[in-house]
């Protein structure tokens, strides 16, 4: 048993013994790749049906939530983090197009302003930030998946075989951002903060 199921075990309630044996049985069960996958596709079949009858039977719970507002603020971190390595790979490469500049500084300041008004900045300006936020979005949301449908159709038609997946990826990184951007603030841009 690993270092992570024994702490996991030290959490379990008394008797920790017939846990510990049940949980090894059921690793050893999952020796098998056949059946890890069966029960990874288990485990991602029950999370899907749990949030969509959440999503079901109350759809607004989502808008403005804790889970929406981690996603977001995890998207925006992988954005920045994705046009620091724009940055990186304009300045180390040659016959890089300024474009690459222009998309990092899209995916930085896209990144760097959400999670700002996720933690509440702003003072004052705070609804006004917000509603900046909500219009951005919208236009990322718009601009990536449009972007994106046109990547697609040009590496599907492209006569040489080679296709670019770069301009692709950001359109999508800036699509995503804006859609879960929208579910975390349109909600919350007519009160006057974001709970924390």
């Amino acid at each position: 048993m690993t270092r992570i199921h024994q702490a996991l075990a030290a959490l379990v309630p008394g008797p920790r013994s017939d846990w510990i044996t049940a949980h090894g049985a059921e690793l050893a069960t999952l020796e098998e790749p056949a059946l890890r996958r069966r029960w990874a596709l288990g485990v991602i079949s029950v999370a899907v049906s749990a949030l969509w009858a959440q999503l079901r039977t109350d759809p607004r719970s989502y808008l403005g939530g804790v889970l929406v507002k981690t996603v977001v603020a995890g998207v925006s971190v992988v954005n920045v983090l994705a046009g620091l390595a724009l940055v990186a790979v304009f300045l180390t490469s040659e016959d890089q197009v300024l474009m690459m500049l222009a998309l990092a500084a899209t995916l930085v300041t896209q990144g760097t302003y959400t999670l700002v008004v996720l933690a509440g900045g702003f003072g004052s300006l705070f609804r006004t930030a917000v509603n900046l936020q909500v219009a951005a979005s919208t236009l990322a949301l718009v601009a990536g998946a449009i972007a994106f449908g046109i990547g697609l159709a040009s590496n599907i038609n492209l006569p040489t075989g080679d296709p670019e997946y770069g301009p692709m990826t950001v359109a999508m990184l800036l699509a995503i951002h804006g859609a879960t951007s929208l579910l975390s603030f349109i909600e919350r841009r007519n009160q006057p903060k974001l709970s924390k």
